[in-house]
């Protein structure tokens, strides 16, 4: 099914830097689901991911062609800009939000060479569809101007994934994305160009990034990008994500590997632990006048309206 095979720098699961890309022609471009977290509706430009997310639970939803290993083969939709004008030119299309990349960065490494993002904003800025997006990549303001024309004809939501303000660390955590400095610095010039800017707080790391002096840092600096919300929750550990995540550890933090093994005796966090963690951050929504994030429209009545993430 493959029609090119080509290498880019990245993170692999090994942890080498030679990530292979695949571009494959997809048989539709939007995908429906019964979650309504973001939406109901997500374009996957990629599937796998160069950020090397040491928590990350998507490379363990996906089947891949020819390949298990999702920091290391990157497939690429390469003819996705032709379907997707043909879909949102279907009478049925009730011009829904669509979520620009449910379980892949759409600003990963493989797009800075494809450059599929810009011609599909194009696309949704002649339909005047709604979109929303997080990323880890400051890549995005390479196509600023192309949110910027949307976000006149339709509501664009652009999100940062940030989980912490402290550049090394991130670097462990991620080590294929941009520093959060600069996903700071992508959120303030989103927002001079008048589009409204969030930031997934997710997962908030017990032991490591749980503290009211960590998630304040995140807060401070939000406040001076003028972000319009924050959506904070703890980790989760579902699957196989729980192994990976402790070998993590074992390797750069192991004196919390019992602490991990005794919080999560399931895979989500719950009791005091979880109190403690959503009081620090009502405390700091209610300092620094930043919100969560408001529900979407979608013409529904409030009561079907559904949260952003």
């Amino acid at each position: 099914m493959s029609d090119e095979f080509t290498q880019l720098p990245g993170i692999n699961e090994s942890g080498g830097s030679n990530v292979g890309v695949t571009c494959v022609a997809a048989r539709s471009a939007l995908h429906y689901h019964d979650k309504e977290q973001p939406t109901r509706w997500d374009l996957n430009v990629y599937r796998g991911g160069t950020h090397g997310c040491r928590y990350c639970f998507a490379r363990y939803s996906h089947d891949y062609i020819g390949s298990g290993d999702f920091f290391g083969h990157i497939v690429a939709k390469s003819n996705l800009p032709g379907l997707l004008h043909r879909e949102l030119s279907r009478s049925s299309w009730k011009k829904e939000a669509v979520n620009l990349g449910g379980v892949s960065d759409s600003y990963q490494k493989a797009e800075a060479s494809m450059e599929l993002m810009p011609e599909i904003l194009k696309i949704f800025i002649h339909h005047s569809n709604p979109v929303l997006i997080s990323t880890k990549s400051d890549l995005i303001l390479r196509d600023a101007s192309l949110f910027a024309q949307l976000s006149v004809k339709a509501e664009v939501r652009v999100a940062a994934s940030i989980i912490t303000s402290n550049d090394y660390l991130a670097s462990l955590l991620e080590p294929g994305a941009s520093p959060p400095s600069h996903r700071f610095a992508m959120l303030k010039a989103m927002k001079q160009q008048g589009i409204k800017t969030y930031i997934l707080l997710m997962p908030v790391l017990p032991y490591l990034t749980d503290t009211m002096e960590h998630l304040e840092a995140i807060y401070q600096k939000a406040s001076k990008a003028n972000v319009d919300g924050i959506l904070a929750w703890p980790l989760n550990l579902r699957g196989q994500v729980k192994p990976a995540f402790i070998s993590f550890l074992r390797e750069h933090f192991p004196a919390l590997v019992p602490l991990y093994l005794g919080l999560y005796d399931r895979s989500e966090v719950t009791g005091p632990y979880l109190k403690s963690v959503m009081e620090i951050v009502a405390e700091l929504r209610a300092k620094y006048g930043i919100g969560t994030i408001p529900r979407f429209k979608t013409g529904k009545s409030d009561e079907q309206q559904m949260s952003l993430f």
